[in-house]
């Protein structure tokens, strides 16, 4: 059968700023349902997933950059309706694919970076992005362009 997957956090996440790095702890809920013939869904177990990622940020006159580090992600099974089974295999799968795909990926696009909301006649130079602890701090030299008519 088709199955869905209903992927919800199951509480706030854990924000942590070092003076190393960004750490972000979030706890998710994937519920997983079998979709039956007349389209109804059968719920079949609920696993938890919790892990730990870590980021270093950069900034530039006109862009943010960084770099990301998962933790291995650790699973749980919360509920199930099919019997208890051991999660140890997708819990492998999923780490696998999470350090060879996703985070090469994730960290392709962060290492071409995002642009920094400007104004038009804004021009940031010397930026300074620093962590310290329990706090970021974002610093620049900030020039004023007038427009010419």
């Amino acid at each position: 059968m088709l199955m869905k997957l209903r992927v919800s956090p199951s509480s706030a996440p854990s924000l942590t700023i070092s003076p190393e790095t960004l750490s972000l702890t979030p706890l998710v809920d994937i519920q997983a349902f079998a979709i039956l013939p007349n389209s109804s869904l059968a719920p079949l177990f609920l696993i938890g997933v919790s892990t730990t990622v870590s980021a270093k940020v950069a900034v530039n006159s006109t862009r943010i950059f960084g770099t990301l580090k998962l933790d291995r992600l650790t699973f749980s099974l919360k509920h199930s309706d099919i019997g208890i089974f051991s999660v140890q295999i997708m819990e492998s799968l999923m780490n696998f694919l999470a350090a060879s795909i996703l985070i090469p990926q994730m960290n392709a696009r962060l290492a071409e970076g995002f642009p920094l909301p400007l104004l038009d006649q804004l021009q940031l130079s010397d930026p300074v992005l620093q962590t310290h602890q329990d706090f970021l701090l974002f610093a620049s030299d900030v020039h004023y362009r007038q427009r010419r008519c």
